[in-house]
């Protein structure tokens, strides 16, 4: 591995506070590492921080070019704009190993979890809506109960499954259980949209056929079901 490498390797994969493990050993023997102390700059906490860093990495190469641009563009940096990190998530790296796809029975099991869990809550809707129409007492009221406990499941349904997807950076309760996610292919975080498209028509979708799209996962290479396919997503490890 090239020196450093190691750093890099914990850089790359977003592993902040190993990379400084690592640079504290190299920078109690090799203080005088302009390229440590860059490497350093790029783990560091705050901007006061990194500018620490980096003036320390031009005080030992003065024509360090990567240190001297980083330190110009901080220095110079509007004050009048807030940073990226004040406005947005600093993005992912997303590499082979985040995108994982995660085991058939695991997103099997998460699956039987949170349809366990929305028969409950439409158990529940359904006394609601018997109170709320008085069915219990009046048969006469069958269609009106009948029409609100489906709107009422209907929306916990979307709801469920579209604030776990965007809230809850893809996982509902059974996944999160099984320890799996559901990510766009390119890494990214479901929005609204995504969710209702993948949990409604997607689901729909892949029950028909006898349930032939969710079995689907088992030959795809991807291990993606026909709700992945149409919504392009993926079922990961967490």
């Amino acid at each position: 591995m090239a020196k450093y490498g190691d750093v890099r390797e914990a850089l790359a994969q977003s592993e902040l506070e190993t990379a400084r493990d690592l640079l504290r050993d190299y920078l109690d023997t090799e203080p005088e590492s302009a390229e440590a102390w860059y490497l350093a700059a790029q783990a560091a906490v705050n901007d006061k921080q990194k500018r620490y860093f980096l003036e320390k990495a031009i005080d030992c190469d003065p024509i360090h070019v990567a240190a001297g641009l980083e330190l110009h563009a901080l220095t110079h940096a509007t004050k009048d704009v807030l940073p990226l990190s004040a406005t947005a998530p600093k993005p992912q790296i997303v590499t082979k190993a985040h995108l994982a796809p995660a085991p058939f029975l695991n997103r099997a099991l998460a699956f039987i979890i949170d349809y366990a869990i929305l028969i409950i809550m439409s158990f529940f809707l359904s006394i609601l809506a018997s109170l709320l129409t008085g069915a219990a007492n009046n048969p006469e009221a069958a269609v009106p109960f009948i029409m609100l406990w489906m709107l009422l499941t209907t929306a916990a349904y979307i709801g469920y499954y579209g604030y776990s997807f965007t809230a809850w950076q893809g996982q509902t309760i059974g996944k999160r259980m099984m320890k799996v996610r559901v990510v766009k292919r390119n890494g990214d975080a479901l929005g609204w949209s995504d969710a209702f498209l993948r949990c409604w028509i997607g689901y729909l979708l892949s029950m028909a056929p006898i349930g032939l799209g969710f079995w689907w996962a088992l030959v795809d290479d991807d291990k993606r079901a026909w709700h992945d396919l149409i919504t392009d997503t993926q079922v990961v490890r967490a």
